[in-house]
């Protein structure tokens, strides 16, 4: 049985406006889903945080003034999972490039770190889509086990 599910997807940030700008200045992620153990983590942060489901349109990575107790809360508990998961290129600040463990240390990173905090329990947890694919299909070779 094969099944859709990828170990790595890239994720381009909406954060700074991020996505409007050409290709080649956009900083772009490569994201690989959660572990078991680091899912319940961070959503039982997010559920602590009320944050909420994760949720890549959510607006509270966007809306940083309103939701910092939130954010700095999921962030601290939870960004650890960011240089465990995420590796991110494209993005440079006065001291040359930036890594994933830099988005966890510096609040300039504080609305990034969250929004792909997000769309990593996102891409962790699956579909409806990817739960239909795998149950056996009726045409299957697959036999009941006895």
């Amino acid at each position: 049985m094969k099944v859709k599910f990828s170990r790595s997807v890239d994720y381009i940030p909406e954060w700074n406006g991020n996505r409007e700008l050409p290709d080649s200045d956009q900083v772009k992620t490569k994201l690989r889903p959660l572990e078991m153990h680091d899912l319940i983590k961070l959503m039982d942060n997010l559920q602590s945080a009320a944050v909420g489901v994760p949720d890549p349109a959510s607006q509270v990575a966007s809306d940083l003034p309103k939701n910092m107790g939130q954010i700095k809360s999921l962030v601290e508990t939870c960004g650890d999972l960011i240089p465990k998961y995420c590796d991110i290129t494209g993005l440079e600040d006065g001291s040359g490039p930036v890594t994933s463990t830099d988005l966890t240390r510096f609040t300039w990173y504080l609305a990034l770190a969250a929004e792909l905090l997000s769309e990593l329990g996102s891409i962790s947890m699956p579909n409806e889509a990817e739960e239909k694919n795998l149950k056996t299909q009726p045409d299957s070779h697959n036999l009941p086990i006895q």
